[in-house]
């Protein structure tokens, strides 16, 4: 897959993703302009009724699509994870960064995978009857955007940054013309056997391990913090000790892939990085789990809308005055 290829699918992956998070933004925004009306009009007094429809049967539907993007996004992101870098770093001869024994991994794959798929299911199983649907399909949306971003975004990263790991001699076993080792070597072929080792072994730099977890575990603990503790301003031990596990699996998920000779230092660190930065500005700025825990923030919001105080009627005209409160 060549860059152009690269950046025309990455296009096509995320669109109905961002038309999908504005087009839910828009149904809690206040309208630009608000009409007006006349006192005996009489097509705007019909009694309030439910929908016929409830919002949770339109939600579910308006999902499917939903459901379908992510497993697109989740087989792209899968399919670049086996695709060899554009750019790859060369390396010394007998480079000793590089030259760590090939193990497995003490986390699976499907273990990391799981952590970055729990909070969707945590976040329905708890809070369905917690806060509005509405703000829990936001909720759900924003999380399942951000992680396929970030784990995506990672991937792409690998490709064109190319940092080898530290396991590269043993997985690739590299050959280069004449096998010299007195300089520096920046074409080579790796003849491994297991040819999915060998491309990882070229795809160091960041680590998505750590990226996975910190933002997974991260959403977690700020999620349980504003709508289980800040909401109801109660404070439970078990909140405590659910948060404090999640940062300490989040922790020991990327040290592991160092004591693998998976990644360097500073893979993991990019990673940890990456994944508190992205879950932080998804938790706050397009989930809104700041207002979800301080409803005053909300309440304090509908205040300020326009509220009729004088409404007569003078010839059939309505007269209203917006006040700010």
């Amino acid at each position: 897959m060549d860059s152009l290829n690269l950046v025309k699918t990455v296009a096509e992956v995320f669109l109905p993703f961002v038309v999908l998070y504005y087009a839910l933004i828009t149904e809690v925004i206040e309208p630009i302009s608000v009409q007006g009306f006349y006192c005996s009009d009489q097509s705007l007094g019909r009694p309030y009724k439910e929908g016929s429809i409830s919002n949770n049967a339109v939600y579910a539907t308006g999902g499917l699509p939903l459901v379908f993007v992510s497993l697109e996004v989740l087989y792209f992101a899968v399919d670049l994870e086996v695709t060899e870098p554009f750019i790859i770093r060369g390396f010394f001869c007998g480079e000793r960064r590089f030259s760590y024994p090939y193990t497995d991994s003490t986390i699976p794959n499907s273990l990391i995978y799981g952590t970055g798929t729990l909070p969707l299911i945590f976040v329905i199983v708890t809070a369905y009857n917690v806060i509005p649907l509405k703000k829990l399909y936001r909720v759900w949306v924003s999380y399942a955007f951000g992680i396929s971003s970030i784990y995506l975004f990672m991937n792409i990263l690998k490709l064109f940054y190319g940092e080898l790991r530290p396991n590269f001699f043993e997985a690739c076993k590299p050959e280069w013309p004449g096998m010299n080792c007195s300089g520096y070597v920046s074409e080579f072929n790796c003849t491994g056997t297991n040819r999915k080792a060998a491309i990882e072994s070229m795809r160091s730099f960041p680590s998505s391990h750590a990226g996975i977890t910190t933002f997974g575990m991260l959403y977690l603990i700020i999620f349980t913090q504003e709508v289980f503790i800040n909401r109801n301003n109660r404070y439970h031990i078990g909140w405590a000790i659910f948060q404090w596990a999640g940062f300490l699996w989040a922790v020991y998920a990327g040290m592991s892939r160092i004591t693998d000779n998976k990644h360097h230092i500073q893979d993991v660190a990019a990673g940890f990085f990456i994944g508190s930065t992205t879950s932080y500005w998804v938790a706050y700025q397009w989930s809104g789990l700041g207002e979800i825990g301080n409803p005053k923030i909300e309440n304090d919001g509908k205040s300020k809308n326009h509220v009729i105080t004088h409404c007569s009627c003078q010839n059939g005209i309505s007269v209203g005055k917006p006040k700010e409160s």
